[in-house]
């Protein structure tokens, strides 16, 4: 009768009891790993905001790079073209200095011409 009654409201208690802790115990373990997940997050977000720096940092480095490269292209050829000019220059040099001795011979020739003329006379 009545004590069964008991008897059977106790193990229900019981039964509903471990049930609760089991369902507790899940509960704990599912809080944990979400704080461990949370965790993992911010760890990501913090190794992301730093990949982005060096990324940033990388990006810079390599437009720097390239205006480095560019600007040594321009000055390549800035000296190339002085170089042809100082060739070039070089050259008529060259062909002015002809002249003059052209110029410096005729003018002995002449000068010598006259003395002879002079001391013969």
């Amino acid at each position: 009768g009545n004590r069964d009654k008991a008897l059977e409201y106790d193990k229900a208690i019981k039964a509903l009891n471990n049930e609760l802790s089991v369902c507790k115990a899940a509960i704990e373990a599912r809080d944990s790993k979400v704080e461990a997940l949370t965790e993992s997050v911010a760890e990501l977000k913090t190794k992301l905001a730093a990949q982005a720096e060096e990324l940033s940092a990388v990006e810079s480095l390599r437009n720097d790079l390239t205006q480095t490269k560019t600007q040594s292209s321009t000055a390549v050829q800035v000296i190339e073209k002085m170089k042809k000019e100082e060739s070039e220059f070089q050259n008529e040099l060259k062909e002015a200095k002809e002249i003059v001795d052209e110029l410096s011979k005729k003018v002995y020739c002449r000068q010598g011409c006259r003395n002879e003329i002079h001391y013969r006379g």
